[in-house]
């Protein structure tokens, strides 16, 4: 996403949305506005606070940015978008009493109901100085978890460091609740300015059915995959998404088979070995695939390795 999108979540939210903030300043009072008549989402939000009994506790802010960094409308919550223009607050943490140093872990979390059908959760979220990991967890043991790295330097906010985006989550379970957090970690490369008050937040959320929501290539696609109709060749493939490039390794065969009295010493003769490598946006990728020929098993030698074209 970049820096001042704005999504409408009426529009992505058909089965349940939340947005968390509501166009208030600054501070610990927050309106959350929901879906009408929208039950999947729970919205409210509960704090991660890694500090001790005693020390300085976390709690739930809102903040109004100078700079919008994602903005959000709607048309059937339970309250309208105040101003009546799209709203960017983020609902993160704060301590209290008040503190220039945040501790490392704090966070926020919410949870949303699963079925046997697929349904797919987009959680908007912003990092604030420090690397953020958002996890997604389901009752029955499965999860799964990304770290991101805050990167921008909003106009009017120069000193700060900001990470925000979509996080997507496709997931399933009859009977099952749906955790979804986001937690502040760090790789120590922030120093100063660049390490103060480091949070996580989250701006809104929605839900719609997986049907409804073109695949976007991810690292859960990668794995080995076949069809079952064409059992003993398929592809494994591997999803770089820093780097925004998709690696795949095609195990086939020839178009033809060679004749009979051809054999080999080691496999099938008729087997192919190609890769492919490009890069990718959304659900799409452009992969240059070649082919390696000339090779011998365990040769000094290494093969030739040439693009090929695919008519």
């Amino acid at each position: 996403m970049t820096q001042g999108d704005v999504t409408d979540l009426t529009a992505a939210g058909t089965l349940d949305w939340v947005k968390w903030g509501n166009g208030e300043a600054d501070g610990v009072v927050f309106t959350t506005v929901e879906k009408t008549g929208g039950t999947i989402i729970n919205s409210a939000l509960t704090e991660i606070d890694p500090t001790a009994a005693g020390a300085p506790s976390v709690i739930l802010a809102t903040f109004n940015p100078a700079t919008s960094i994602l903005g959000f409308s709607w048309t059937d919550g339970t309250a309208a978008m105040a101003g009546g223009n799209p709203v960017d607050n983020v609902v993160t943490q704060t301590m209290t009493p008040a503190q220039f140093s945040y501790p490392i872990g704090i966070g926020q979390s919410f949870t949303a109901a699963a079925t046997a059908e697929s349904r797919v959760l987009d959680v908007y979220v912003q990092g604030f100085n420090s690397d953020m990991q958002l996890t997604a967890a389901l009752s029955g043991g499965a999860s799964q978890s990304i770290t991101v790295s805050p990167t921008i330097n909003p106009v009017g906010d120069a000193p700060n460091f900001f990470s925000f985006g979509r996080f997507r989550i496709i997931y399933s379970g009859a009977g099952e609740t749906l955790t979804v957090s986001t937690m502040t970690i760090n790789d120590g490369s922030r120093v100063g300015d660049q390490s103060s008050f480091a949070n996580a937040g989250m701006f809104a959320a929605t839900v719609a059915p997986a049907s409804a929501v073109p695949l976007q290539i991810n690292p859960g696609l990668n794995d080995a995959w076949y069809n079952p109709v064409t059992n003993g060749q398929g592809f494994l493939i591997a999803v770089f998404p820093d780097s925004k490039t998709m690696f795949l390794a095609w195990f086939t065969f020839d178009t033809d088979r060679p004749p009979g009295n051809v054999s080999a010493f080691l496999g099938d003769p008729g087997h192919r070995w190609l890769t492919a490598q490009g890069p990718y946006d959304g659900d799409t990728a452009n992969l240059t695939i070649f082919v390696t020929e000339g090779g011998v098993f365990d040769a000094a030698e290494p093969p030739v390795t040439v693009p090929m074209k695919v008519q």
